[in-house]
């Protein structure tokens, strides 16, 4: 390999030049074309990168920096004075040109397959591989020697590999595509994916064309012009961010990204001397400024059109809204009125069968009892859901009315215990409490309300156990944040409940799907209305169980006084 002391390269000029670059002697094909496609494509990569942060488009500026630097490297070939400045960036030509193709199907290997992320295996081989491209630049397997008095040299063996290496990565690029081809037609697969595929091996293929067709016949000027095709592929891009929404917000970037091309024509206009040219830019400048203008004006009237339309359903909705609140007002007031007017009579009716059936009118027959200790307990029934529905519209009305005071809850929960203990014998059901004598479990609540909730949760466990047991539990912990809290829980040995149950439990009118099996008179209003004055006690309620068959646990977390 021949070396040089840096000194000005004498090819092509009768005079040297003393600047470092000298622009008069690169074509112009390299300003009129390959300064806009690099401008383009580092302001699209950042653009896209800015709107989306992901991995595809991550790589996508991983194409646009690497063609812009091979771009710049190829204009610094083309204008350096000193022989030194260009034998560096011949040198690092090999590893821009790589890196395009690396990238570039990457990018299409994630869009095509809709990947999130790359393979670790994969990241290291590109890693490594572009470490020995980089370690191998500055020796003789790159550039074998270079002349300065013909501005002539010679390639080593690494670019023999380069053209092999890169046929192989277009040919990955193709078959990608085809197999997206293959796929589009069982309709497994996005039309972007292909559209990007074609444009991205079509960019490739002129690319890898136009470089080993000035290697093969040592006319470089033909190098000149493959990168062009790197416009096809933003045009590519362009069109599949319109039409697929990729990226980006497609009237979004259509919009910002002519604007960006016209602000950019009309800069050039300053730097053109040639007037043929110049008319040129000129009037595709004024060919833009009418579609742009066009654009806008049609995005404007659909914009207003489409304002108009919102406003108009959004007032419609909010009329339909006000006079379903209204309805439903009407209802609760309906049910509130209704369920009042069947306290009373249900009351009476209650009361004078268990008058009858304690013998306070006489004795009466064994074959009356019966029918009348039905008649007591579907009164009873009757009530509890009239009682509900009660409860229903005074929460939806926001009447519910709480009297607040310190209250000890072991007694309310020992009372409800002793309420549904003959119950639970009559059912063969253990019935546990375990609470501790020393503690104190002072809340501010109203009684009424709060040991309503637990009779509910108690008398659920009771119902939805055929067989076994029943344990209520009272204890005092302490929580960092909270401080002190009650908590009551109720296990037992029941029918379980699944994750999707128990999701949905305390919800108006729901039930375990498996409850009517076990209790048919269920109106699943009870949980709701629990909830909802837990709630007002500024505490919280939940269930658990490990499944169905596996039983079922109920918790009430309440704020301790002390």
């Amino acid at each position: 390999m021949k070396f040089f002391e840096s000194g000005l390269q004498i090819c092509g000029s009768e005079n040297p030049h003393f600047w470092i670059f000298d622009f008069s002697t690169a074509p112009s094909l390299l300003f009129y074309s390959y300064i806009p496609i690099l401008i383009l494509s580092v302001v699209l990569g950042i653009y896209i990168l800015i709107k989306d942060n992901s991995l595809k488009s991550r790589l996508f500026v991983g194409i646009a920096f690497s063609f812009s630097l091979w771009i710049l490297n190829i204009l610094v070939q083309w204008v350096a004075s000193y022989h030194s400045i260009l034998m560096f960036a011949w040198q690092l030509t090999a590893l821009f040109e790589i890196a395009i193709f690396v990238f570039t199907l990457l990018f299409i290997y994630v869009i095509a397959y809709e990947r999130q992320k790359l393979p670790y295996p994969l990241i290291w081989s590109v890693l490594i591989g572009l470490g020995l491209l980089a370690v191998a630049l500055p020796t003789s397997v790159n550039i074998l020697e270079y002349d300065i008095t013909e501005c002539q040299g010679n390639t080593g063996i690494l670019w023999n590999l380069i053209y092999v290496l890169e046929s192989v990565l277009v040919t990955f690029t193709a078959i990608i595509g085809l197999r997206k081809f293959q796929m589009i037609r069982s309709k497994n697969i996005k039309k972007e994916g292909l559209i990007l595929t074609i444009g991205a091996t079509l960019f490739l293929f002129g690319f890898f064309l136009s470089n080993f067709a000035g290697e093969l016949t040592k006319i470089y000027e033909f190098n000149l012009w493959g990168p062009i095709g790197m416009l096809v592929f933003l045009l590519v891009l362009a069109y599949s961010i319109v039409r697929f929404k990729l990226f980006v917000n497609p009237k979004i970037f259509a919009t910002e990204f002519l604007v960006f091309i016209l602000a950019l024509l009309v800069f050039s206009l300053f730097f053109i001397e040639d007037s043929s040219v110049f008319n040129v830019i000129l009037s595709a400048t004024v060919i833009l400024v009418i579609i742009l203008g066009a654009f806008l004006i049609r995005s404007v009237l659909a914009e207003v059109q489409q304002r108009e339309r919102i406003e108009k359903l959004a007032s419609d909705l909010k009329k339909a809204n006000n006079h379903l609140l209204e309805l439903d007002k009407q209802k609760s007031e309906f049910v509130s009125f209704a369920t009042h007017q069947l306290k009373s009579p249900l009351a009476a009716m209650r009361g004078y069968a268990s008058l009858i059936l304690d013998g306070d009118y006489g004795e009466i027959s064994a074959v009356a009892r019966e029918p009348l200790s039905r008649i007591f307990e579907s009164t009873k029934t009757l009530a509890n859901v009239v009682e509900g529905y009660l409860n229903i519209s005074r929460i939806e009305l926001g009447t519910m009315k709480y009297d607040f005071a310190p209250h000890d809850i072991r007694a309310m929960v020992s009372d409800v215990i002793a309420e549904l203990e003959p119950n639970t014998k009559k059912a063969g059901i253990t019935l546990k409490f375990n609470v501790s004598t020393e503690d104190e479990f002072i809340v501010n609540a109203d009684p009424d309300k709060l040991k309503q909730v637990f009779a509910n949760l108690i008398d659920n466990s009771v119902k939805y156990t055929p067989t076994g047991s029943v344990t209520v539990s009272l204890e005092k912990k302490h929580d960092a944040i909270k401080g002190n809290i009650l908590l009551f829980s109720v296990k037992d040995t029941g029918i379980g409940m699944s994750e999707k149950t128990i999701a949905s439990l305390f919800q108006k009118f729901t039930r375990a799907y498996n409850a009517n099996k076990t209790n048919i008179h269920g109106t699943g209003l009870g949980l709701f209305v629990a909830k909802e004055i837990v709630t007002a006690h500024k505490g919280r309620v939940w269930a658990e169980s490990e499944g169905e068959g596996k039983g079922s646990q109920f918790y009430v977390e309440l704020p301790s006084v002390k």
